[in-house]
C-alpha cells in the first residue's frame, strides 16, 4: 500500500475555514433570498459536519476521498469561487500528500471509505 501522511494541523486549519466559508456563503444567500442555495449550503454541512469535526480535534487518521462523499453538491450547487478554492484545499490535504494517481489507485478512493470513526460495521478494513 502507498505511504501517506496525514497533515493534521493543515486539515484543521481547513476544515474550520471550510465551515467559516460555507456558513458566511449561507447568510449571503439568506440575505439574497436565495432559498435553494440556503438548503444547499445546510445539505452540504450536514453531511461534511462529522468529518469537519474529525478534521478539527486531529482525529482523521487515513486519507479521505471528499470528491465521491459530496458528489454534485460541492461540484456544481456550491461551485462558487468563494467556497470552490477552500473545498479543493481540504481535498487536496484529504489525499494524504499522495498525488491524484496514487490516491486512486487506494482502497479509500475504490471502497469509498468513510473515516475509521463513521463506518459501519460491515465497512471496517
Amino acid at each position: 500500500m502507498t505511504t501517506y501522511v496525514i497533515q493534521k494541523e493543515a486539515l484543521a486549519q481547513a476544515a474550520v475555514k471550510l465551515r467559516e466559508v460555507l456558513l458566511s456563503a449561507r447568510k449571503d444567500f439568506e440575505q439574497k433570498d436565495l432559498h435553494v442555495s440556503v438548503a444547499d449550503v445546510d445539505y452540504a454541512l450536514k453531511l461534511l459536519d462529522p468529518i469537519l469535526d474529525l478534521c478539527i480535534a486531529k482525529e482523521l487518521e487515513e486519507p479521505f476521498y471528499f470528491t465521491a462523499y459530496m458528489g454534485r453538491i460541492m461540484g456544481d450547487h456550491l461551485a462558487f469561487p468563494e467556497i470552490q478554492d477552500h473545498w479543493f484545499h481540504l481535498c487536496r490535504l484529504g489525499r494524504g500528500g499522495l498525488t491524484p494517481e496514487e490516491f486512486s489507485r487506494t482502497d479509500f478512493v475504490k471502497h469509498r471509505l468513510m473515516p475509521k470513526q463513521l463506518r459501519q460495521p460491515s465497512e471496517q478494513k
